[in-house]
């Protein structure tokens, strides 16, 4: 399936609505089902109308409908490919999933301008979530870094510096 407007109808025909038992058919429960602000916006994908959504339009369409993030937004694998949910009561790092360099990079995108030592933070923290990680927790726990927690900063004595500013020429 070459465009997102064929993947987003293989789901409306394959995939199944739980509150039906049936297939979705309408883009629009989709949307809905999905919680997306604008329902319509599945049916503009089926449409073609839009062609390249933000990731935070595709994502809760992806876990809605069961199926990859990386496939419905760019046809990379199969629908399948979603990432196991680890088993309640066993949090594993962030950085120990299997897709953490595509969640780090698209986190990145959505959190621009975070210090390096977030991202660092981020990927050594444990987690236990009802369903598999996204760019979306990723970026959100990066924000919580950035809010809550402090990078240690040695004090001048501290690091050998001395109080006065060295001074040209003097040795």
């Amino acid at each position: 399936m070459e465009t997102l407007a064929d993947r987003v109808r293989w789901i409306l025909e394959h995939r199944i609505n739980p509150a039906t038992g049936e297939p979705w058919r309408e883009a629009q429960a989709l949307g809905e089902a999905a919680g997306l602000k604008s329902p319509a916006h599945v049916g503009m994908m089926l449409r073609g109308t839009i062609s390249s959504p933000r990731p935070q339009t595709l994502e809760p369409i992806a876990r809605t409908a069961g199926v990859s993030f990386e496939w419905l937004q760019r046809g990379v694998g199969r629908p399948d490919d979603v990432a196991p949910v680890p088993p309640a009561g066993d949090p594993v790092r962030f950085c120990e999933l299997r897709d953490w360099s595509e969640l780090l990079a698209a986190a990145r995108i959505l959190r621009p301008g975070l210090p390096e030592w977030v991202w660092q933070k981020v990927g050594s923290m444990r987690y236990e979530l009802e369903a598999p990680a996204t760019q979306t927790t990723v970026a959100g726990a990066a924000q919580w870094v950035m809010e809550n927690e402090r990078v240690y900063k040695p004090r001048a004595a501290e690091s050998g510096a001395h109080n006065a500013p060295a001074r040209k020429g003097v040795a």
